[in-house]
């Protein structure tokens, strides 16, 4: 990897980092996470469509580590529980299925109707609330539940 520096910034490979700019806090790190994984659960409720199985449920491990949810501190204690619910059934269905996963896996197993079932449950307690704003610090989300923050939505 190579390194340069300028009076402007620095160059670590080929991408300019300016490490003192445009940093954003802990705080709306976490309020970006919840969005995204809301965007996975409103993806989820969907089906697989054109994307198959397999990143159908890869996705949502985008967002979410495989054991358990992740640590954030915007998620509300109803929010907590109903993404360890639904934690907990995407791994006993990827524990369940073979690699690669096939349409006609989470079909014939009876899955896809269970995620998309639990996506939608969970989901509606994410909209309880709404979706935080990515730019600054917020206490409670900004975006209430009937603003289109998604396509589908």
């Amino acid at each position: 990897m190579s390194t340069s520096t300028s009076s402007t910034f620095l160059t670590v490979g080929w991408v300019p980092y300016r490490p003192t700019e445009n940093l954003v806090s802990e705080r709306v790190v976490d309020q970006r996470a919840r969005n995204r994984v809301m965007e996975s659960l409103d993806w989820l409720r969907e089906g697989p469509g054109d994307w198959g199985a397999g990143e159908y449920i890869a996705q949502f491990f985008d967002w979410m580590p495989f054991d358990k949810p992740p640590v954030n501190g915007t998620l509300n204690e109803d929010e907590t529980v109903a993404i360890a619910r639904i934690c907990e059934l995407m791994n006993r269905v990827s524990d369940a299925t073979p690699t690669p996963v096939t349409d006609h896996d989470l079909v014939a197993g009876g899955h896809l109707e269970r995620i998309k079932a639990e996506a939608e449950k969970t989901l509606a307690v994410f909209l309880k609330r709404g979706r935080f704003g990515e730019e600054v610090e917020e206490t409670e989300p900004s975006f209430e539940a009937g603003q289109n923050w998604s396509s589908s939505l």
